[in-house]
């Protein structure tokens, strides 16, 4: 199976910590989708189809609860 690193820049401070962060990568063309949880960033979510293309987001989880997901980023076809 393949991998994705998601590397992401860290949402600016509301007031309370972040506890961590999740990524999720989507496939429009047949690639199974994941979502990774850690508590530093960049995240490296496995267990993705080879040959297919992906789209990662990530979000930020604090006291306050999830922020919103990040737009979408395409990446190229997962090789190895």
């Amino acid at each position: 199976s393949g991998q994705i690193r998601v590397s992401f820049t860290a949402p600016a401070a509301n007031g309370s910590v972040v506890s961590g962060y999740a990524a999720r990568c989507e496939s429009a063309d047949g690639g199974t989708a994941r979502q990774t949880n850690a508590t530093v960033g960049p995240i490296t979510v496995t267990g993705l189809s080879v040959g297919k293309t992906y789209r990662c987001k990530a979000a930020a989880r604090n006291g306050r609860g999830w922020s919103d997901w990040t737009a979408l980023t395409a990446l190229p076809a997962i090789t190895a």
